[in-house]
């Protein structure tokens, strides 16, 4: 049984906890609208389901994951947790390790060339009134 669904930061994940709590299922949408759907689906699941109340909670301040990244953050640079401020958190990058298409990367002994990502990097800087995400180039 499903005891809450915890959403990451910027609702890139979300997190099954069963009731006994050492069983937890990580989705991965790593998309912010995928996040909101699935969610909305499992709410109208529940309620119009054979589920009856109390229903799992749905935590979305990710505590967790960020206390797991401010203590990374802290010890890569080598400085407090409490002193690491998060301004923004989000999914730069996905890529399939099982996707065989793609190649092996720096890995692979092949003649193949290593598979390369070039282009601008952007961020979200925000979203209108009406649902559309602005996005912002920025150089690293």
């Amino acid at each position: 049984l499903v005891a809450a669904f915890s959403i990451g930061l910027d609702q890139q994940t979300v997190t099954l906890v069963c009731t006994n709590r050492r069983r937890q299922f990580l989705l991965d949408t790593a998309d912010v609208s995928l996040t909101e759907f699935l969610v909305a689906a499992l709410k109208s699941a529940m309620v119009k389901g054979y589920r009856e109340p109390p229903y799992p909670w749905i935590l979305t301040d990710a505590t967790m994951e960020k206390l797991a990244l401010a203590k990374f953050v802290a010890q890569e640079s080598k400085c407090e947790s409490t002193d690491v401020v998060m301004h923004f958190y989000g999914l730069v990058h996905w890529e399939d390790p099982l996707d065989q298409t793609m190649g092996l990367g720096c890995t692979s002994t092949s003649s193949e060339p290593a598979v390369t990502k070039e282009g601008m990097l952007y961020y979200k800087a925000g979203t209108s009134y009406l649902g559309k995400e602005h996005w912002k180039p920025c150089f690293v």
